[in-house]
C-alpha cells in the first residue's frame, strides 16, 4: 500500500464519494432555493396587500404559513440534516480506511478501534499520534465541530439542551465561520420561542456546500503527507 499511486487510487474513490453527493445536492437544493423565493415573494405581496386592507387577505394567511413550514422544517431542514449525516458517514468511514492504511504501511501495533473515543475524533487521533500526520487548524475544527453537529442531529433532533459545554463550544465555533448553520432559539415545529424554549442547531443548503468542500480538503491534506 506504500505505492504512490495505490494511495492516488484510494484518494479518487474517496473524492468520488463526494462529488456523488455534490452532484445529489446539486440536483435537489435549486429547487428548494426556487421554493424559498417562492414563499418571500409570496410573503412580501401577503404583506403588501395586508397593510392596504384588501379582502384577499382572508384566506392567505393560512396557506402562507403552512406552506412556510412545509418548506423550512420538512424540506430545507430535512434534506440539509440527512445529507451532512451522510457526509459524516463518509468521513468517519474513510479516516477508519485511512487508519487501515497507515497501519500497513507504518507496521503500526496499535489498533485504531483499541483507542478511546468513537468516530472521527477517535480516528483523528489515531493518524496523528500513530501516523505522524498533521491536520490544520481548519480541518481540525472542522472534524470537531460536524461531529458535534452530527450527534445533537441524530440524538436529539438538533436540541442543545442536553449538550456538555464542549460540544456547544465545537458546535458555537464551526457556526461563526461557516454559512448556513445558525443556533437559533425557537421551536422546530410552529416557530413559537417560549420561556423555556431550548436552543437548536439549524442548518441550510450552504452549510451543505461548505461540508462538501472542506471534507475533500480533509483528506487531500492526508493524502498529501502520505505520498
Amino acid at each position: 500500500m506504500n505505492d504512490r499511486r495505490e494511495l492516488l487510487f484510494k484518494l479518487s474513490v474517496i473524492t468520488h464519494q463526494f462529488e456523488k453527493i455534490r452532484t445529489y445536492y446539486g440536483q435537489i437544493s435549486p429547487m428548494i432555493s426556487y421554493e424559498k423565493k417562492r414563499i418571500i415573494d409570496c410573503n412580501t405581496e401577503l404583506q403588501k396587500k395586508l397593510k392596504e386592507g384588501s379582502d384577499e387577505t382572508k384566506d392567505i394567511d393560512y396557506d402562507f404559513y403552512a406552506d412556510d413550514w412545509y418548506l423550512s422544517e420538512l424540506i430545507e431542514k430535512t434534506f440539509c440534516n440527512s445529507v451532512i449525516i451522510t457526509i459524516y458517514t463518509i468521513i468517519e468511514k474513510n479516516l477508519n480506511e485511512v487508519c487501515i492504511i497507515l497501519k500497513e504501511v507504518k507496521n503500526i501495533q496499535e489498533n485504531y478501534d483499541k483507542l478511546e473515543g468513537q468516530g472521527v475524533i477517535r480516528a483523528k487521533e489515531y493518524i496523528e499520534i500513530f501516523g505522524g500526520i498533521s491536520f490544520c487548524t481548519q480541518d481540525s475544527n472542522f472534524l470537531s465541530g460536524i461531529n458535534a453537529i452530527r450527534n445533537v442531529i441524530a440524538h436529539n433532533n438538533g436540541d442543545l439542551k442536553n449538550s456538555s459545554k464542549l460540544n456547544l463550544g465545537k458546535i458555537k465555533n464551526i457556526s461563526q465561520k461557516a454559512p448556513g448553520c445558525k443556533i437559533v432559539k425557537r421551536d422546530p415545529y410552529d416557530g413559537v420561542v417560549l420561556k423555556k424554549t431550548p436552543k437548536r442547531i439549524e442548518l441550510e443548503l450552504e452549510f451543505v456546500e461548505y461540508c462538501l468542500t472542506q471534507s475533500q480538503s480533509v483528506f487531500k491534506n492526508i493524502f498529501k503527507q502520505l505520498a
